[in-house]
């Protein structure tokens, strides 16, 4: 536990300036003519497009815990706090687990241990593809995790520049978290034949017997 708190002590002291004095930077700036329907249906920016934004990058890749849980906070899947615990101790496990039996054989370190982290960032990334209205195939799991496991950073910061993006234009996910995940969700009214609509109003219009 006192290794553990070491680590954990800079991260909640950088997250309380963060999350809770007002000291978040601005990350992101958007373009004019940028609307928030550009952020439904897929995300708006690549995945190795990090450089894009140097402070966001530099910002994710020496605060992996915070990034991604303000992300989470922002479109109402976590509490930001809650997030960071739960994306540090992952970490913070599978860092151990690597030092003790990262020796073995390549894959253990590369492939077995990340897994934790690779599979949490996964469904919360299949998350926000609800939340922005974004396709969910079989094919968007397999990439999803694929990135995750690739480069969890480039991950990150893709998801923050279009979460950041929606807080900008004020998209739905973002001022009303799951709402636009609802309103996908409901099927659209389906038109009447018009025969059909002529004999209930003039049902309507009978007075009753």
């Amino acid at each position: 536990m006192g290794e553990f708190g070491m680590r954990l002590a800079p991260i909640v002291i950088v997250g309380v300036l963060y999350a809770h004095l007002n000291c978040k930077p601005t990350f992101v700036r958007v373009d004019e003519g940028v609307t928030t329907e550009s952020l439904d249906g897929d995300f708006r920016h690549g995945f190795c497009s990090c450089l894009e934004t140097p402070l966001l990058c530099c910002f994710s890749c020496c605060c992996l815990p915070l990034r991604w849980g303000d992300t989470v906070k922002m479109v109402g899947m976590l509490g930001f706090w809650v997030a960071v615990l739960i994306f540090f101790s992952l970490d913070f496990i599978v860092n151990m687990i690597a030092e003790e039996f990262g020796h073995i054989h390549w894959t253990i370190t590369m492939i077995i241990i990340p897994l934790p982290i690779t599979l949490l960032g996964t469904v919360y990334r299949q998350q926000l593809r609800v939340a922005f209205n974004m396709d969910q195939k079989p094919i968007t799991v397999a990439v999803d995790l694929i990135q995750w496991c690739c480069c969890p950073c480039c991950a990150i910061i893709q998801e923050a520049r279009h979460v950041e993006d929606a807080r900008i234009l004020g998209h739905l996910a973002v001022t009303e978290p799951g709402k636009s995940a609802d309103a996908a969700a409901q099927p659209a009214s389906q038109p009447q034949p018009e025969g059909q609509a002529e004999s209930q109003l003039d049902t309507a219009g009978q007075p009753d017997s």
